[in-house]
């Protein structure tokens, strides 16, 4: 093996050895476990052993039956666990608990089934066809995928309302599932590798979006320049931020789920670039921390409130002006240092 194929063994392999430890993390040691966790790992999990197939499959050709066919049976599944993940993103109140499945068990059964009836070195010209069914039902479960984050896209196409950590997030896995399957789609083109390669890549870029999200970092050194040529001074924002924090004190806009920064800023007679500009520089917040916030400091006062005691967590988080579960969690866990239900026990027995 010339150094170059030893290069490109090593970049995918690490790649897929990565991908099972993390997704390993997913089911199994992160402490406070979601359904969505699960399904996380489960799409870390299946990529990572249709990428360690590929790696082997390129280098050695005749590779053992068994292992090829267990590579194809988790490409089987990537597609489900990438609809089922985002799903509980997007939507945690549907009841996938239930329902999660009937994406899965058919298409484990399947291809189990298949497995039985042909051999893939003896049937190769028949396990052709059922990989390209494969390849179309990942594709499939793409484009259900991307339904579920048409409001987001939206967000993202017109510009009034800025997309969330979460929500970035989510287009990362979406956009990084759907590269690899672009490349194995094409690899006839191309490469084989080049799957394998792209999702160490990829993986890698989600490590360290996640990094710099989860410790604050920014990816810039050099001072920002955002509002250099802005025309408001310093006694201006002062007034305007006092102006500002009556309003939420009074009127509570915050609680309005569909509340935008352009609704904001009309209600204080500013444009958004000035509202952000206030905001930023004087709590040090942009403006989705700032709400999101106000909107934290609403639900600790309701977790505690007599007569709030019955409402579930999530209709705390609606009343909160959250319209999304997942986002109030996040950020509960993220402000106060633990969960909602945690929170309401404390002050309980307090």
């Amino acid at each position: 093996m010339s150094l170059e194929q030893q290069l490109i063994f090593l970049f995918s392999a690490i790649g897929a050895l990565n991908g099972f430890a993390i997704s390993a993390y997913f089911l199994f040691k992160r402490g406070e476990k979601r359904l969505s966790d699960y399904f996380l790992g489960g799409l870390l999990f299946m990529m990572s052993m249709r990428v360690i197939k590929s790696v082997f499959r390129y280098f050695n050709p005749q590779l053992f039956e068994t292992f090829i066919e267990l590579g194809l049976t988790a490409c089987f599944l990537i597609g489900p666990f990438l609809y089922l993940y985002i799903k509980s993103m997007q939507q945690p109140e549907a009841n996938l608990k239930r329902t999660w499945w009937w994406h899965i068990v058919p298409f484990v059964l399947l291809i189990t089934i298949f497995r039985q009836y042909y051999s893939y070195y003896a049937d190769r010209q028949i396990w052709g066809y059922f990989i390209e069914g494969i390849y179309k039902q990942w594709m499939v479960y793409i484009f259900l995928s991307a339904y579920l984050l048409l409001p987001i896209f939206k967000k993202l196409w017109k510009r009034q309302e800025k997309v969330t950590d979460e929500e970035v997030w989510l287009l990362n896995i979406f956009f990084g599932v759907t590269t690899v399957w672009l490349a194995y789609e094409n690899s006839r083109y191309t490469s084989y590798i080049v799957g394998a390669l792209s999702f160490t890549f990829l993986l890698y870029i989600s490590i360290l979006l996640w990094f710099y999200k989860r410790y604050n970092k920014s990816l810039a050194t050099d001072p920002p320049i955002k509002y250099a040529n802005s025309s408001l001074t310093s006694e201006e924002i002062i007034q305007q931020y006092r102006k500002l924090d009556q309003l939420m004190q009074v009127a509570k806009p915050h609680l309005d789920p569909s509340l935008t920064i352009a609704k904001l800023s009309e209600q204080l007679g500013l444009n958004s670039k000035e509202l952000s500009q206030i905001i930023n520089q004087s709590t040090d917040k942009n403006y989705s921390q700032y709400i999101a916030q106000l909107r934290i400091e609403e639900a600790k006062r309701l977790l505690t409130a007599p007569d709030y005691s019955n409402y579930k967590i999530a209709a705390i988080a609606y009343e909160s002006g959250f319209n999304s579960l997942s986002s109030f969690n996040a950020y509960f866990k993220k402000l106060v240092g633990k969960t909602a239900q945690a929170y309401r026990k404390q002050s309980a027995t307090q």
